[in-house]
């Protein structure tokens, strides 16, 4: 009778713990990604949205990108939520059951740098290539030496067409030569695996205190000096292709 009764205590256990384990992987993902804390798209102000929808953003989270291996590129000044994006995205992946990681450039460029420097590079560049989705933040950051290019560059050769990659910016594609030492093998694969990658600018205005003077919008290539959301594909050098292709967010 008491073995009966053990029995059955156990079978009703069975039930709780099986509900549990998706909720302990998607936390272990998360815990795994190093993403900074919960931020999530319905705290996101789509009123810096201008010209594109909102649609095309939902897209994104969709993480369909990320089983064709393609990049994407948020790009804006300080004040416009790139950074709550990235997070956002980064904590539906792991809910979505894929592998994450989350960095600044200039932290992981550091690691790798103290990697190389103790003898267990290959080590510490297995953190940044494994995961299906590496979420860098702060592009713009990477130091000026041509040692953090390199480092940059054995990351994105190892992921490329292999894993995707999410990028945040403030500086536009035609400075990018310079941000990584005119290394442009560099530049075209952090596009090319996405042909259309979405790049957020940021509209004129002052401080995020007046958020109805900042909006995300949407341009043609015709016009890449324009402060907009460029949606066309772009070469290495950051000039726009001449026919640009139809977006494909």
């Amino acid at each position: 009778m008491r073995q009966n009764a053990k029995r059955d205590e156990q079978e009703q256990l069975i039930p709780a713990e099986a509900a549990s384990r998706p909720r302990r992987a998607i936390q272990n993902r998360i815990r795994r990604a190093r993403l900074p804390p919960l931020k999530t798209l319905e705290g996101y102000d789509f009123a810096f949205l201008k010209r594109i929808s909102r649609q095309k953003i939902l897209r994104v989270f969709d993480c369909g990108f990320v089983a064709t291996h393609r990049n994407v590129v948020l790009l804006g000044n300080h004040g416009v939520g790139k950074t709550h994006l990235l997070t956002a995205l980064g904590h539906i992946a792991c809910a979505k059951g894929i592998s994450v990681r989350f960095t600044r450039t200039i932290d992981m460029i550091n690691k790798l740098s103290a990697a190389q420097l103790a003898g267990t590079l290959a080590k510490g560049l297995r953190a940044y290539t494994q995961p299906s989705l590496l979420l860098l933040d702060e592009l713009e950051n990477l130091p000026a030496v041509k040692r953090g290019t390199d480092l940059l560059f054995q990351v994105v050769a190892a992921r490329y067409e292999t894993g995707s990659i999410v990028i945040t910016t403030n500086r536009a594609f035609k400075d990018w030569r310079a941000i990584l030492h005119f290394n442009d093998s560099l530049a075209t694969a952090l596009i090319e695996p996405h042909p259309d990658p979405p790049v957020a600018r940021e509209g004129p205005g002052a401080s995020r205190a007046t958020p109805t003077r900042k909006r995300l919008t949407m341009a043609s290539a015709s016009s890449p000096s324009s402060r907009h959301l460029h949606m066309a594909p772009r070469a290495a050098d950051g000039s726009a292709d001449a026919q640009p292709s139809p977006p494909a967010l």
